[in-house]
């Protein structure tokens, strides 16, 4: 009788999931990795049937095999009464590593025209200034500068010259070149201009009958021109393969009797139709891993947690915060190119089921990866007669794992095995530890088809969870995936669109919500999960960058009646298609970009690059600098700069190019300069978040210090060096690229020590020297010479108007000349020695796995202050000046603490959680990477960034009662802190 019963509730919930599959629909997920092809068959919540099909090198074949499979394992689960028809099959869902693999291997790309739309501003960087070499050769196509672009307000910086954009056309024509890019300035926030080029070249391109495709970067990422730039020339170089591979895909569903519609998983967690997919390949990077964080999620029903997911390759481990996984905190890598879009925080670790193992009787000899044997393993493998020992022969040699024939392992030394799978569990434990953001023990999902390797137990693992069907959690989360629509835009409140914030976010809620129920989202299952709200420092007008992100349940009864047409292509589509390999991006290589006709033109002009280097004066005794020199330089001055002074990558590119083409960057001591001489410190001024968008031209600082040189010339007095404003940041770079080109070497010390937000902070206005002359020039090469002006602060106030009124929020200046006899008691000396040695502390410190931040702090004579997690940024406008309030919570050593980190464009003063200062200015804070030693700017920080606290004493030039009136505490609202130095000064 209970039999009977138990057989009737099985038919009752076999009708009910039949009746679900046609009320909700059949999902098939499938994810393609570099050894296996995974599949699964799924009704609402429930997976009916999987299969796993070695990844084949026409990858279709493993498609095919993996559905067909899947398939028919739904139907001999008896989870089914009815046979399920491959026409009950409401969608698939792919996730694959095609994209970013032809990236990592530089195979099957196309060349790529590059249109910026940038008037004046940015030619220091030219599109490509930072592909590897190697890449950059592959994906090189004609290079175009041209009018347009808008500031961070909208305002143009030029009008678009159709007349310049039917040149650029025939260019590109004659180059035979058809997939382009369109790139314009501050495009997030006004991208009329991209699109109006774009409809332009369309127009001059169907004139002549010739095919073009056109990615517009403000639909491909957001403020970072360079980093934005990079990331659509990679989509555009994709998309000739993207639509070959999406033709094919559907190839593979004909051959399973599907004809459902299609879709591809993102690097955010949700899908985008396969169409769609076809023209934006770059949001499928990074997908499998996200799809194994998804699917670990839905498995397990843990929305917090670590997932280790173990492959045949690697183990990619990442963390879920509120169901998603959490992002990359900074700009990411992509096959060697610096891009700004959504990829998850992942950490990976060369050990797999095809992982190579050398055993050894010495436990320390036994080596584990990174190398594989990757889907070759069913015939290189020990135990499926190959002769490559592998982690699944150590695995079947200790009873863990019944595959293949284990007589043919029966040889292995058993206590080696041993040693081994030790091995294995300590690099797991150890990959668990660098993704922690608290102390104590957290919950760990281990999916992936090698989870095997795990033991049930893992050192830092409250438990060790490995949900059913964790073997396939890859295909289960692309088939459980959502649709999702983003918007991330710099508004401008109040204004006429935008009167409010809240009406801001309620705007670009409906925009993102629209996108997402386009893309086939059901409207009221939207909900938003992600909203950025971001004060831009030292732009006026309440410019605020405010992001949006939406998903929603997908909507399938409206593809429903989707059908999949044949493909123009036939079987080629699939011969054509390689298996992906190991995600491993190859090393980069800097490399200045060889100039066109169009790009060698401008550079000349601006004096940016000379085809002809000419002989520069050397000083006797001058240090010249390298490439690596330029990189330690850049980390430290990142690590000096308190978050602030910008960012110092883009300087550092500007200064490899220079070196490449055989310019001189040159260092002096002060006691070198000649004392009947002059020196002129020059900057930067304005904000840093308009500068990498609105990149240099090359030509601002040089400007000014040209007019300053004509000035003192004519009043009789002579040039010989120049010098740093301030060491923090981006200006360490500038007058080391404008004294290469003029000739000029450098003095080794700087006017601040670190970055200070205000003119009047620069030590030799605070010690008597006047204010002017002083000249500031744009990007147009127009300057203006301030002669009447003597106090510091009045000058700091006057070209702070100026700036914001007529220059864009950037600009180069030129203070006025200081004597050289007068260097020794009014800048701080060495600062430049300092920051190369506090790069070179961090780099050998990455290289040597040792702990980059302590390394700084003994250089520096430092305390760590705090090691945790970003939990709270909040952010204000105070006086003009971007102020925050960042909290962190503490990790480690410092469990159980919070500190507060208050912020005016620079970290000011360090607060416990009971209110006690523990540091402020002027000595030194810094927020650094904890685990890479570099510095976080003060503009990027926000939640969950695993940070240290860093602070070092300040030079003894900004600790007397003078300067302390201008840079303690005090001077930034803080009368509850009194300054007490953290240590003597580190002098070099």
């Amino acid at each position: 009788e209970r039999e009977r019963e138990r057989e009737r509730e099985r038919k009752n919930q076999c009708q009910n999931t039949m009746s679900a599959a046609h009320a909700q629909g059949i999902r098939v997920g499938v994810d393609v990795g570099g050894t296996n092809t995974d599949a699964v068959v799924m009704c609402a919540t429930r997976v009916l049937g999987s299969a796993k099909h070695p990844t084949t090198v026409d990858v279709t074949t493993g498609i095919v095999g993996a559905v067909q499979a899947a398939l028919a394992d739904a139907n001999a689960s008896q989870a089914l009464e009815a046979t399920l028809s491959s026409t009950e099959v409401g969608a698939l869902m792919l996730g694959t590593t095609h994209f970013i693999n032809a990236v990592v291997q530089r195979r099957q790309l196309a060349r790529v025209g590059v249109v910026r739309v940038c008037s004046d501003a940015t030619h220091a960087l030219p599109p490509l200034a930072d592909f590897p070499s190697d890449l950059a050769e592959v994906v090189r196509g004609p290079v175009s500068l041209i009018r347009g672009g808008c500031d961070f307000d909208g305002n143009p910086l030029a009008e678009v010259d159709p007349a310049e954009v039917r040149r650029v056309a025939v260019s590109m024509l004659a180059a035979q070149v058809h997939e382009l890019v369109v790139c314009s300035v501050f495009a997030p926030v006004r991208s009329d201009h991209e699109t109006l080029v774009a409809a332009l070249l369309r127009a001059y391109f169907d004139e002549l009958g010739a095919p073009v495709s056109i990615t517009l970067s403000h639909q491909v990422a957001h403020l970072g021109l360079l980093e934005r730039e990079n990331a659509a020339i990679l989509n555009a170089s994709l998309r000739p393969l993207a639509r070959h591979t999406v033709s094919a895909f559907r190839d593979s569903l004909q051959s399973c009797g599907l004809s459902c519609p299609l879709f591809l998983t993102r690097n955010d967690g949700t899908l985008t139709p396969a169409d769609l997919a076809s023209e934006f390949p770059v949001f499928t990077f990074a997908s499998g891993a996200t799809n194994s964080m998804r699917g670990a999620m839905f498995l397990s029903g843990q929305e917090n947690a670590l997932v280790v997911d173990i492959g045949g390759t690697t183990s990619d481990a990442g963390a879920l915060v509120n169901a998603y996984p959490r992002y990359a905190s900074a700009n990411v890598q992509t096959g060697g190119v610096r891009t700004n879009f959504c990829m998850p925080d992942l950490v990976s670790i060369g050990l797999g089921g095809g992982s190579i193992v050398q055993l050894s009787e010495c436990e320390q000899e036994i080596r584990i990866g990174p190398l594989s044997v990757g889907y070759e393993l069913t015939t290189e493998a020990l135990v499926f007669g190959g002769a490559v020992c592998t982690v699944s022969d150590v695995l079947v040699r200790l009873g863990l794992l019944e595959i293949g024939d284990d007589r043919k392992v029966a040889h292995l030394p058993v206590d080696q095995c041993r040693s081994a799978y030790t091995k294995m569990q300590r690099m797991l434990e150890e990959l668990i530890d660098q993704l922690k953001t608290e102390a104590g023990e957290i919950d760990v999902i281990l999916v992936g088809g090698g989870a095997v390797v795990s033991g049930a137990t893992l050192r830092g693992a409250r438990q060790v969870i490995k949900p059913p069907h964790s073997s396939v959690a890859n295909a289960v989360g692309a088939a459980v995936a959502q649709i999702s629509g983003q918007v991330d835009e710099v508004c401008c409140i109040p204004s006429e669109q935008f009167p409010t914030r809240e009406l801001a976010f309620q705007k670009l809620i409906a925009k993102a919500t629209n996108m997402a129920v386009a893309s086939g989202a059901i409207r009221d299952s939207c909900t938003v999960v992600e909203q950025l709200d971001q004060q831009l420092a030292y732009i006026p007008g309440g410019a605020i960058r405010i992001g949006v992100k939406v998903v929603g349940e997908m909507d399938l009864e409206r593809f429903s009646k989707e059908q999949v047409a044949p493909t123009s292509t036939g079987c080629s589509a699939v011969t054509s298609l390689s298996a992906p390999a190991a995600e491993e991006e190859l090393a980069s290589k800097e490399a200045p970009e060889r100039p066109t006709a169009t790009s060698l033109h401008r550079a000349v002009e601006t004096g940016e690059v000379s085809a002809i280097v000419p002989d520069l004066p050397l000083v006797d005794g001058a240090y010249q600098l390298t490439v690596d020199d330029v990189t330690y330089i850049s980390i430290g001055a990142g690590i000096l700069g308190t978050g602030g002074g910008g960012s110092p990558w883009v300087g550092r590119l500007r200064a490899h190019r220079l070196l490449q083409r055989g310019f001189h960057l040159q260092l002096i001591e002060i006691e070198q300069v000649p004392k009947d001489t002059y020196v002129l410190p020059c900057a930067f001024m304005g904000s840093p978040t308009v500068l990498i968008e609105k990149l240099p031209s090359g030509t601002e600082v040089l400007t000014a210090v040209r007019q300053m040189i004509n000035l003192c010339e004519a009043n009789g007095k002579k040039v010989s060096a120049l010098m740093c404003c301030e060491i923090g940041g981006m200006n360490s770079i500038e007058p080391l690229l404008v004294g290469a080109r003029l000739g000029l070497p450098v003095v080794s010390g700087d006017g601040m020590g670190r970055a200070f937000p205000e003119l009047q902070m620069f030590c030799p206005f605070i010690y008597g020297k006047e204010a002017s002359p002083c000249c500031i020039a744009d990007e147009k090469g127009n300057y203006s010479m301030i002669t009447d002006v003597s106090v510091a602060k009045e000058l700091e106030d006057q070209l702070r108007q100026l700036l914001f009124e007529k220059l864009g929020c950037i600009a180069g200046l030129c203070f006025a000349p200081l004597p050289a006899a007068d260097l020794a008691t009014h800048i701080i000396p060495r600062t430049f020695w300092l920051a190369h040695r506090l790069g070179r502390v961090v780099r050998e410190a990455q290289a040597n796995k040792k702990d980059p931040v302590r390394g700084v702090a003994e250089a520096t004579n430092g305390r760590v202050l705090f090691a945790g997690k970003i939990t709270d940024v909040l952010r204000r406008t105070e006086g003009g000046f971007a102020r925050a309030s960042v909290r962190l919570e503490g990790l480690g050593e410092f469990t159980k603490r919070e500190v507060v980190v208050e912020v005016q464009n620079e970290n000011l003063v360090v607060r416990d959680q009971s209110g006690p200062v523990l540091a402020c200015v002027p000595d030194l804070i810094t927020l650094l990477d904890t685990e890479t030693g570099e510095a976080f700017s003060t503009e990027e920080l926000k939640y969950g960034m695993r940070c240290s606290v860093l602070c070092m004493p300040a030079p003894p030039l900004l600790r007397t009662e003078r300067a302390l009136k201008v840079v303690g505490p005090a001077a930034f609202g803080f009368s509850d802190a009194i300054y007490s130095p953290c240590g003597d000064y580190c002098s070099l």
